[in-house]
Parts: structure tokens; C-alpha cells; sequence
């Protein structure tokens, strides 16, 4: 777990979210996104918005890119595609 990792975990305990997967898994990041984006857009909510967006941007679209790549059913390209247009639309 990277420092990044970390205060992924510590921000899911300050939000009351609590996941039994890694802190970085995908879809525990997007769902967390979710729960940002629903809250009042005050200072620390928007910074804990920008920094779950920045994080999911650094790694998330090679990631993505990959699934789509190497799904053979055709399911996980389909959410592939969806997440990524998730990211790109952003705040």
C-alpha cells in the first residue's frame, strides 16, 4: 500500500465508508466518487473530490485500457468504457 493508498483509507473512515476490498480497488474508488459528488461542494470535499479524481486519473485509463483489451465477452469492455467516460467528465 502506497501513501496514496493510505489516505484513500483514511478518507473512507472519515466519510464513515467502510469496504473489506483494497482502498485503491476501482470500483471502491468510483462508489466513493459517487458519495463526494452527492455532498455539499464545500472547501474539504472538494479537495477530497479532486484528489479520488487525480488519483483514479494517474492510473485508471492504462488500467481501463487493458480490460478492454483482454475482455473476451464482451461485459467488462462495456464497463470499461463507461468508467472511463465517468472519469473524463469529471467534476
Amino acid at each position: 500500500m502506497g501513501e496514496s493508498t493510505v489516505r484513500l483509507r483514511h478518507l473512507y473512515v472519515r466519510y464513515g465508508c467502510e469496504t473489506d476490498e483494497m482502498a485503491d480497488h476501482l470500483a471502491v474508488e468510483l462508489e466513493f466518487l459517487a458519495l463526494l459528488a452527492t455532498m455539499k461542494a464545500d472547501g474539504p470535499v472538494q479537495e477530497d473530490y479532486r484528489f479520488v479524481l487525480d488519483h483514479l486519473h494517474r492510473w485508471a485509463p492504462s488500467f481501463l485500457a487493458k480490460v478492454e483489451e483482454n475482455d473476451r465477452l464482451g461485459f467488462y469492455r462495456a464497463v470499461s468504457r463507461y468508467a472511463q467516460k465517468v472519469l473524463a467528465a469529471g467534476p
